[in-house]
């Protein structure tokens, strides 16, 4: 993926700015019935604007396959157990990653989303022991490539409703902890070792509750 993109080039963000814009024809000029329009004349004269380009560039890794990648290249290593998309359901809010303790020596129930196979968080008693957030660096505002003074509407949302899950966390005193989109492609190795922490970090009992049983049997829905 390449990271080169000048997020500061792009403001006032709105989806329908990202759409595609609509060629028309050239009108035909009398005279000119049954030719061809130049199509390399056309061509020329279109100039992708930086909203069309920044697009382009930023579509190639969409959340998803982040939150893909993240737990096949990380999570999946560490051989824990957690469950993708988990929601908090008092204030309905999801959060990316939760590795979770199960409470009952039973048989597991998995499902898989977005490529992701992980616990199902309705079919399982489970207890999460660390909240994981995978933030993208344009829609979640690394301050390393989004300077706070030129956020955009969305960029201050999603700024708000971070701080919110946060404080969601701290009142249930459950640890969590943010990896950002560029330091999980250029930087692993960085990620790996503040994974590695946090996981340390955990009570000895729950690190042996979040650990892959092999006598469990995992079932798919």
């Amino acid at each position: 993926m390449s990271l080169d993109i000048n997020i500061r080039e792009v403001d006032n963000y709105n989806e329908t700015t990202f759409l595609p814009r609509k060629i028309t024809q050239p009108r035909k000029k009398n005279g000119s019935a049954g030719k061809k329009p130049d199509s390399r004349r056309r061509q020329t004269n279109q100039v992708p604007s930086k909203r069309r380009i920044l697009h382009a560039q930023k579509g190639k890794y969409g959340m998803s396959k982040l939150e893909a990648y993240f737990a096949k290249n990380f999570l999946d290593k560490f051989g824990v157990r957690y469950v993708y998309e988990w929601e908090a359901k008092d204030i309905k809010r999801f959060y990316d990653f939760a590795v979770v303790a199960v409470t009952e020596d039973s048989d597991i129930v998995v499902e898989e989303k977005n490529g992701v196979v992980s616990l199902s968080q309705k079919y399982n008693d489970v207890r999460p022991c660390l909240i994981i957030e995978v933030d993208g660096s344009y829609y979640h505002s690394d301050p390393r490539l989004v300077d706070e003074s030129e956020m955009n509407a969305m960029q201050k949302q999603n700024k708000i409703i971070d701080e919110y899950k946060d404080d969601w966390c701290r009142v249930h005193h459950i640890p969590i902890v943010r990896f950002w989109e560029i330091d999980i492609i250029k930087n692993p190795e960085l990620v790996m070792e503040r994974l590695r922490e946090a996981l340390n970090r955990l009570d000895a009992s729950e690190r042996i509750k979040i650990r892959r049983k092999k006598k469990f049997l995992e079932k798919k829905v």
